[in-house]
């Protein structure tokens, strides 16, 4: 795990649309210098070459390269752009509830649409130590990759976090890892110190990039979750203003019916609170397959939602639950 100044991606990247616009300029560079094709890796050279084309025009001075857990932002951007730079929107109570739900479908069996894509969650529920003045930062986009290494044909992930003040970086992460409820420290060399807020924000992280796979898993995903954008020629002007002119890209968002706010749970493990427990308590949701179709011959996976028990006249439990 790794944190460091949001600043690497230039000036001003300090919301979602600026982080966008640095991701899609870095691909760009990396796209025009090594025309690779698709599939294809990136070298490490190409990465530095274009890195430092990037800093030069973004006026930066040795923020990328010298850092090496940028390679993260770098391919990741660079494959992000080759997927048509998706954006996955995911409502806060479908964040807090993926943030309470736990999973007995092996990831290895889920293929996602996409090598790379972004999810966007609202800036409120996932909290992180900034150590640049304020004393937190949120977490507002978090730029998932999946890619295959070479030699051994396995199957890693890596994912950045943003925030407006620092980003936090894990990488190489097995299937089973992503899956792993607990908190995952790994070698990266990290700028600034991790703290406990933010082991827990990454551990949060790793369960909504786990849902939002989930959800997608299923073919019909796609076509139910794709939000229609403006066709206007003032909606088109203002998307180019807000992006700064770069690309319309393919936007989804998730808006499951969920029944059960879990974001104060989700807000209180954050900040690694703890209270006293009571008789109506939260119980986690799950993703199991469910056998359907002629005979049960098919196969799909269900999501069952978090949900409280006890009766509804009772006060709602404030212990600390076990999230992720």
């Amino acid at each position: 795990m790794a944190k460091e100044n949001v600043a690497a991606l230039g000036k001003g990247a300090s919301n979602r649309h600026a982080v966008y616009v640095g991701l899609y300029h870095v691909g760009k560079v990396i796209e025009q210098m090594s025309a690779l094709e698709p599939g294809a890796e990136v070298s490490i050279e190409q990465e530095k070459e274009a890195l430092e084309t990037y800093e030069h025009v973004m006026g930066l001075t040795d923020v990328l390269t010298a850092d090496p857990t940028q390679v993260i932002l770098t391919r990741g951007a660079f494959r992000w752009v080759a997927s048509a730079m998706p954006v996955i929107e995911v409502t806060p109570l479908v964040a807090a509830a993926f943030c309470v739900s736990g999973c007995e479908i092996p990831l290895a069996t889920l293929n996602p649409p996409w090598d790379c894509f972004i999810v966007e969650i609202d800036p409120s529920l996932i909290a992180v130590d900034s150590h640049l003045g304020n004393e937190i930062s949120h977490i507002h986009s978090i730029l998932v990759r999946r890619w295959t290494k070479v030699t051994n044909g396995e199957r890693y992930w890596e994912y950045a976090a943003f925030s407006p003040e620092v980003t936090l970086h894990q990488s190489q992460l097995s299937d089973d890892a992503l899956f792993n409820e607990k908190t995952i420290l790994d070698d990266l060399a990290s700028r600034l110190p991790i703290t406990e807020r933010d082991q827990r924000a990454m551990t949060l992280c790793r369960a909504i990039i786990r849902g939002v796979l989930l959800r997608f898993a299923n073919m019909e995903a796609k076509s139910t979750y794709k939000k229609k954008v403006g066709t206007s020629s003032k909606a088109k002007k203002s998307r180019a203003q807000k992006y700064q002119g770069i690309p319309d890209f393919d936007r989804y968002k998730i808006t499951d019916d969920i029944k059960v706010d879990a974001r104060d749970v989700v807000r209180r493990y954050n900040n690694g609170e703890r209270g006293s427990p009571s008789v109506r308590t939260l119980v986690r949701g799950f993703y199991r397959n469910q056998h359907h179709g002629p005979r049960g011959s098919l196969i799909k996976n269900v999501w069952i939602h978090p949900y409280w028990r006890g009766n509804e006249s009772l006060p709602i439990a404030t212990k600390v639950h076990r999230v992720g």
